[in-house]
């Protein structure tokens, strides 16, 4: 959303653009509408995230003890840790209200984007769907896409990958023999 703002604005404001397990087109579930919702996203939010909070982390760590590969449980329980301290249930009204009426506004305005751009995917990301990255690839002019093994946390699971795709475009970005008109790699690496 900040890239986009900033596209509106006269001068250069941005050099590059990094996507990270991002949301875009298509990417939204049908409850996304209904826990966006004045009265009752605030009553399904409180009720679930802040009085049921112990059952469903009680759920959620059964869940992900069964589903989630030894190597990741590390990167899953950390994610957890970041969203207990804070009061989770009115950060997610507020994301799933502005997820809800932004993404039409964000995904117009895509092909404006004009500068050099990665999008990065989890290739097991559960939150974000594969086709919402390929969207962005193809609706961004000029950017590429990058495919990682891991889920929606890559900052956690792939650091050193992560880090490499985001000093590699700024070597691309502020190399003096740039050309913004260059093909990227349109395949994930």
């Amino acid at each position: 959303v900040a890239a986009l703002a900033a596209s509106d604005q006269s001068g250069p404001v941005w050099a590059g653009l990094v996507l990270l397990a991002s949301v875009g087109p298509e990417c939204l579930l049908r409850v996304d509408g209904v826990l966006a919702a004045p009265v009752i996203g605030e009553l399904l939010s409180f009720l679930t995230l802040r009085l049921g909070r112990g059952a469903i982390v009680r759920r959620a760590i059964s869940v992900l003890s069964r589903v989630t590969p030894p190597s990741e449980s590390p990167y899953a329980w950390a994610s957890g840790a970041a969203m207990s301290t804070r009061p989770f249930w009115r950060s997610f009204l507020l994301e799933q209200r502005a997820l809800v009426t932004q993404l039409p506004v964000i995904t117009a305005a895509l092909p404006a984007i004009a500068v050099p751009t990665v999008v990065i995917a989890g290739s097991h990301d559960a939150v974000i769907p594969r086709h919402t990255a390929i969207a962005l690839r193809d609706e961004i002019p000029g950017a590429s896409w990058h495919e990682l093994d891991g889920g929606h946390d890559l900052q956690l699971r792939q650091p050193a990958a992560v880090a490499a795709l985001i000093a590699e475009l700024a070597d691309r970005v502020f190399d003096p023999v740039f050309d913004p008109d260059a093909e990227p790699d349109a395949e994930p690496a």
